[in-house]
């Protein structure tokens, strides 16, 4: 080991730059523990929050294992944290867990926007099964003989040729990932950015996640490598402190500001618009009413078929049966789903709406509660004046109607006798 740099103790410079990184992480940790506390808040769960969670404190957690990796504690051979395989096994696995987890944040937004599917079953099961690639370097430690070795002269394990290519191909997977993202899903999503509001932030991160892992990659494990111990380890120790937050900020900077800033229109944007739809006891004349209870939907699609353009009802009811899905991200789906189908120009059942409503409806965020109610209005102005004198003479119509009188009768004198508290009409959720 002539050629490598003997190690060092520490010095003021990295006292110093250690209580840097540490205020900083301390900082993340402390946004964690809020985000954690508060993680219902509806603009946190639109950021999914758990996974932003995972994330943060995965990378809190790298910051003390990278310091062991690259030599800030100083180690004797025969002690513990000595062992190279328990070296790499915490090493890689707080960095993986760190990083797939954004990986799987990105792979949902995209399964959202991109296939209209919210169905991707458990990502905290994704993240830890992406992260088992982690267990690669310990295993080769423990299962090939001096594939690592720790040497106390630079308390270092990365001593032969053997630790530094499991390094360098662990960094390449990570490179391939963060590319495949960025020019797979990243491209894709470009289709759909006017309605995603997450895009630019998507893509500054991954850029500066390629920009991190490459100069990583060749200032750390290739320039330095063991040659010039004591700027290698200063170099490495700030990289936690830089894709922790990245992703943090990059995930929930917008949401995280203006929960502290105290934005109540912020939030009331999240929440406002999702009231209870009418019960048949409050049916009226109103075509938009009638179409909110389910059998009177299925009266009023099986007379339209021989009446009108199928597709104005099917777009009329999916529309409605959106703003029933409580889940935030199945909406969303659910959202993309309507644009993709009836609203874009060449969609599979393209309805005959104004091109103005058509490109507000493409250039809104799909966030939006109200992102179908200037179309559904033009649509239901169609049937409302051509079907709506018809529809209402036929036999099914009728029925409901007297049924939904007698429930209103019923419930008058159910009120009357004190049995029911007084009627309220539904306001915003909030």
């Amino acid at each position: 080991m002539s050629d490598e740099e003997l190690w060092e103790p520490l010095t003021m410079v990295d006292y110093l730059m250690l209580g840097i990184v540490g205020t900083f992480q301390a900082l993340a940790l402390g946004v964690c523990v809020h985000l954690f506390l508060w993680r219902n808040w509806p603009p946190y769960v639109t950021k999914n929050v758990d996974i932003v969670i995972i994330m943060t404190f995965a990378g809190f957690a790298w910051t003390f294992a990278n310091a062991l990796d690259v030599g800030f504690v100083h180690r004797s051979k025969g002690d513990l944290l000595a062992e190279c395989s328990l070296e790499k096994l915490l090493t890689w696995s707080t960095l993986c867990i760190h990083m797939f987890a954004f990986f799987i944040r990105v792979y949902l937004m995209w399964r959202i926007m991109v296939r209209h599917d919210e169905d991707v079953g458990s990502p905290k099961g994704q993240i830890f099964l992406l992260s088992s690639i982690s267990l690669v370097p310990p295993l080769i430690a423990l299962l090939v003989p001096g594939a690592y070795v720790f040497d106390e002269t630079i308390n270092s394990c990365n001593t032969t040729s053997t630790s530094r290519t499991v390094g360098l191909g662990m960094n390449a997977v990570g490179f391939y990932t963060i590319c495949f993202l960025w020019f797979v899903c990243g491209r894709q999503l470009r289709r759909v950015r006017k309605q995603f509001n997450e895009y630019e932030a998507i893509k500054w991160t991954l850029s500066c996640l390629i920009l991190l892992v490459l100069s990583y990659t060749v200032g750390v494990n290739i320039i330095l490598d063991n040659k010039h111990h004591v700027l290698a380890r200063r170099l490495a120790i700030v990289y936690p402190v830089l894709t922790t937050h990245t992703l943090l900020w990059g995930s929930i900077g917008e949401p995280l500001l203006k929960k502290w800033e105290g934005d109540r229109e912020y939030l009331w944007s999240f929440t406002r618009g999702f009231s209870e739809m009418p019960s048949p006891a409050q049916l009226k004349a109103s075509l938009a009413e009638q179409l909110s209870v389910e059998q009177l939907r299925d009266e009023f699609r099986g007379y339209m078929r021989t009446k009108v353009a199928q597709e104005l009802v099917n777009f009329y009811l999916d529309s409605l049966d959106r703003e029933e899905i409580h889940g935030f991200f199945g909406r969303q789906a659910a959202t993309m789903r309507i644009v993709a189908r009836y609203i874009r120009d060449g969609a599979p059942e393209q309805v005959n709406i104004s091109e103005a409503c058509r490109e507000e409806i493409v250039s809104t965020n799909v966030t939006a509660y109200d992102i179908f109610d200037r179309a559904r209005a033009e649509v239901l102005a169609v049937m409302e004046a051509e079907f709506k004198a018809e529809f209402v003479e036929t036999e099914g119509f009728r029925r409901i109607a007297n049924a939904s009188e007698l429930e209103q009768r019923e419930k008058r004198l159910l009120r009357a006798g004190g049995f029911l508290p007084p009627s309220t009409p539904p306001g915003p959720c909030v």
